[in-house]
């Protein structure tokens, strides 16, 4: 063999080991691509999957507040606007506007958690119904074993339908869930909007229309106490009633406190009061039977009943 034939089977076989090399290389690559690998094994990532990292991502625990778990309100006794009670049960609302809790005696669904599950001693969460999605509760108020709450402009009772508390037309039963008030009196149709406040004790319900505007009265009225110009001993008014204007003129009240019998009422600066005269609490002095059974002014001598900025009961 010639010096000449050695050196071109020489450089073939450098040709051929170079080629093989590259052949090698180009298959590694095309592996660590599809295993998504880097030429030193690191991850290959392309626009196709891109995945944004997250961050500050807290998964639920049993050691988190329901709150961060769930939509579903809880009692944390902060915030708390108002509150109320009956003669076995509390309420109060949690923000606002609010969210609507009860707790205490609920023999007659008065907590409005749609049970009647004998006492609770921790807040329960009052049940959306219907209209009433208790997320904007602005005003409450605690009879005897029933609820009244305001919500939209719009009043809402439930518990016992005693004596036609919750003016809903009954008188036997009780409700477990908030439920409107009709508005569908001949007298007074459509009443119930523009509620801003409502009032309960014992067996009359009351509620305000309008930042100070006009009070209406339902349930008992055998001492007056709706202050409709009459009163007996059987009268039980299960849809609301418009108090008679009387020396107050029932278009500009900016408060209302009851007590067993009587109600009194603050217009411009003024205290008015009709039913029950006992103890004295009508202020027409006299302490026994009936004060006039519409709102009267009335009489403080040593105050001249005049001025008067609000009223607390």
């Amino acid at each position: 063999m010639s010096a000449s034939s050695g050196r071109c089977g020489s450089r073939r076989r450098e040709v051929t080991r170079r080629v093989s090399g590259v052949i090698t290389l180009l298959m590694g690559v095309v592996v660590s691509a599809t295993l998504g690998l880097g030429t030193m094994g690191d991850p290959v990532v392309s626009a196709a999957n891109t995945v944004a990292p997250q961050t500050n991502v807290v998964e639920p625990s049993s050691d988190l507040p329901i709150t961060a778990q769930s939509a579903t309100p809880v009692w944390t006794n902060a915030g708390v606007t108002a509150m109320t009670a009956g003669s076995a049960h509390t309420c109060a609302i949690q923000g606002t506007p609010g969210v609507l809790f009860c707790w205490g005696s609920d023999s007659n669904g008065q907590l409005g958690n749609g049970a009647t599950t004998g006492n609770q001693s921790r807040p329960v969460l009052v049940s959306s119904n219907g209209d009433f999605a208790n997320s904007g509760v602005t005003h409450v108020a605690a009879g005897d074993e029933y609820t009244c709450a305001v919500e939209d402009g719009e009043v809402f009772c439930w518990g016992r339908r005693n004596v036609g508390v919750l003016g809903d037309q009954a008188n036997t039963g009780f409700l477990a869930v908030p439920t409107k008030v009709p508005d569908n009196s001949p007298s007074h149709p459509g009443w119930n909007s523009g509620i801003t406040r409502v009032f309960a004790r014992s067996q009359t319900t009351c509620a305000l229309k309008g930042q100070a505007g006009e009070l209406y009265c339902w349930g008992v009225n055998n001492a007056g106490q709706l202050g409709i110009g009459s009163r007996n001993d059987n009268d039980t008014f299960f849809k609301a009633q418009k108090v008679l204007p009387g020396d107050m003129l029932n278009s500009g009240v900016a408060g209302v406190v009851m007590s067993a019998g009587v109600i009194c009422a603050l217009e411009g600066g003024k205290i008015y009061c009709w039913g029950g005269t006992d103890y004295g609490l009508s202020l027409i002095g006299a302490n026994s039977g009936f004060a006039p059974s519409a709102p009267s002014l009335g009489q403080a001598p040593t105050m001249g009943n005049s001025s008067v900025d609000s009223l607390a009961g």
